[in-house]
């Protein structure tokens, strides 16, 4: 009888620009709906591999934090999406789903309103600092199964000159199921 070997590895990665994947820093870019700046992060393309993707972490700083401002700045008019691509970058679901019209991240609010208990809405007249979420999927859409070369990607459509840094960390775990067959008795 024959079993399935199987492996685990842990999957900690920053989504990376694609026209320069030295790059993982949103900050500074200048996108628009034309011409949107994609971040992603691709699973292998290894057919024995699935990528089961868990947590999304975001960091982001600015002064004067509010709910209704992106960082410390205005809101964004166009707002990143969230998107999950095939290997032929085609489209397959789009974060947050289309809820009312909400379907792009726009403000400090949607970030929150994205990770429900991972990120608490900033109140009050506003402070320096950081706005750190933690969008655990299992506690939204459910975690991402990444088919071999499917990609989760950002479309900056926006421009974010002023907002430093800004980065995307994809928390997940690579499985091999059909690594080799060892034989048993």
């Amino acid at each position: 009888m024959e079993r399935p070997t199987q492996y685990h590895e842990q999957i900690t990665s920053f989504m990376k620009q694609v026209d320069d994947p030295t790059n993982p820093d949103m900050a500074d870019v200048v996108g628009t709906l034309a011409a949107p700046i994609t971040y992603e992060f691709r699973a292998s393309s290894d057919e024995k591999v699935e990528t089961l993707i868990r947590r999304i972490n975001i960091v982001y700083h600015g002064t004067n934090i509010l709910p209704a401002k992106f960082g410390g700045g205005s809101a964004l008019g166009n707002g990143i999406k969230l998107q999950i691509c095939d290997g032929d970058n085609n489209v397959v679901k789009v974060y947050p789903e289309d809820l009312a019209g909400w379907n792009t991240i726009k403000t400090n609010a949607d970030f929150a309103r994205l990770a429900g208990r991972d990120a608490e809405p900033v109140t009050g007249t506003g402070v320096a600092g950081a706005v750190y979420v933690r969008w655990t999927l299992s506690k939204g859409p459910g975690l991402f199964w990444l088919a071999p070369g499917f990609a989760v990607q950002a479309l900056v459509q926006d421009d974010l000159s002023g907002t430093t840094p800004l980065t995307m960390n994809v928390q997940g775990t690579a499985i091999n199921n059909q690594a080799g067959r060892v034989a048993t008795d």
